[in-house]
């Protein structure tokens, strides 16, 4: 009995079940990263593939494959959603970092820099990427006059978290209402230039 099982959980792993989790998680935790995709498998557990266990249980079926699918996307979804949770992490990490440079050029300088490149190799060493992923990885930066303003995109599109140096605290942002904070629109503006 142990050998007929054998086959049958190394043929389940052939079929395109744990490539389509793996696409789904490069998709949602590297690329979209608003954790839509891991609500979807969510649901699609919970709402399909649970009962139908159940249900094939209930009629003395085998109910492993099944089962088998609601935990591999159950681990998905939980492995989106540490991914963004720890990029966005170590992106408040960096972006810390990155103001403690800017700080520090400021007091040397007397005033702030106008790029984050002009921070190297004095004040650090290199400007970070904010996170691991495949999109809006990147810090931005913006100086008028005396105000400076540091963000990243923590939700892509819509949320933004923003230190402004002149009231020294973040403003998070978000593009869903409509409004944004002085600190973000200048961020915006920042953000239009370098996707284009």
């Amino acid at each position: 009995m142990e050998a007929s099982h054998a086959p049958a959980l190394r043929a389940w792993w052939r079929r395109p079940a744990p490539y389509a989790a793996l696409l789904l998680f490069a998709a949602d935790a590297l690329v979209l990263e608003q954790g839509l995709l891991a609500a979807f498998l969510l649901m699609t557990v919970c709402g399909w593939l649970l009962p139908k266990a159940l249900l094939l249980n209930k009629v003395h079926r085998d109910a492993g494959p099944t089962v088998r699918l609601a935990l591999l996307f159950s681990v998905t979804a939980v492995a989106i959603m540490a991914t963004i949770h720890i990029n966005n992490h170590v992106a408040r990490l960096r972006a810390e970092r990155l103001i403690a440079a800017i700080d520090l050029y400021h007091a040397s300088q007397g005033r702030y820099p106008l790029a984050l490149e002009a921070l190297v190799p004095r004040y650090i060493a290199a400007i970070p990427r904010a996170k691991y992923t495949l999109a809006f990885n990147q810090f931005l930066y913006h100086q008028h006059l005396s105000a400076a303003r540091l963000g990243y995109v923590e939700v892509p599109p819509v949320l933004r978290p923003c230190f402004d140096f002149g009231q020294r605290r973040w403003h998070e942002t978000s593009t869903i209402s409509g409004q944004h904070s002085t600190c973000d629109r200048a961020l915006v503006v920042v953000q239009q230039e370098t996707m284009q």
